[in-house]
């Protein structure tokens, strides 16, 4: 299935795989669950990073790159302008990425509005959701519920999630 939608700006998976690749791709380790209602079903998506907090936050060290002042204000431009469409675009047609620009590598350095290709910058790719319409789109908007909060310490409404369980919580383990 893939992106599911996104909560604050990180996507949701249906695969812990997935959520793990762009923790991966984002410095961040491990991935959470959140389960969530839709029409009075219950369904389980697949962050990436350990807690929530991690996931949007970025972690101490690693400020997540959709809060970079930098990113929040580069203008949305056109898609051939070097600024927010045009990047995404860029993101999206990248190998492996299946039309989904969230899934692209493509780091940058931003300056006075306007982005460069650069190895050594920073991959804004997962901060394209609804910068661009691509046929990636969420299935079913979403509301977390707080009644699975773990009570850990974010209280966000996410669940912990170790990397190493198969089983996707639904019962019978194993497999995606």
């Amino acid at each position: 299935m893939g992106l599911l939608t996104t909560i604050d700006e990180i996507p949701l998976y249906s695969t812990v795989q997935e959520a793990i690749e762009w923790a991966d791709r984002n410095g961040l380790n491990g991935a959470h669950v959140h389960k969530w209602k839709n029409e009075g079903y219950s369904i389980l998506g697949y962050m990436g990073g350990a807690s929530h907090a991690e996931a949007v936050s970025g972690g101490e060290d690693n400020p997540h790159p959709c809060k970079d002042p930098l990113w929040l204000n580069l203008p949305l431009g056109t898609p051939s302008n070097l600024q927010k469409i045009d990047y995404c675009n860029r993101c999206a047609a990248m190998p492996g990425t299946s039309g989904n620009p969230l899934l692209g590598n493509f780091p940058v350095n931003i300056i006075s509005g306007f982005w460069s290709h650069w190895q050594g910058g920073v991959n804004y790719c997962s901060c394209c959701y609804g910068v661009i319409q691509t046929e990636i789109e969420p299935i079913i908007p979403i509301s977390i519920t707080g009644e699975e909060d773990s009570g850990g310490e974010t209280g966000d409404g996410a669940l912990p999630f170790d990397a190493g369980d198969t089983s996707d919580g639904r019962g019978g383990g194993g497999g995606y």
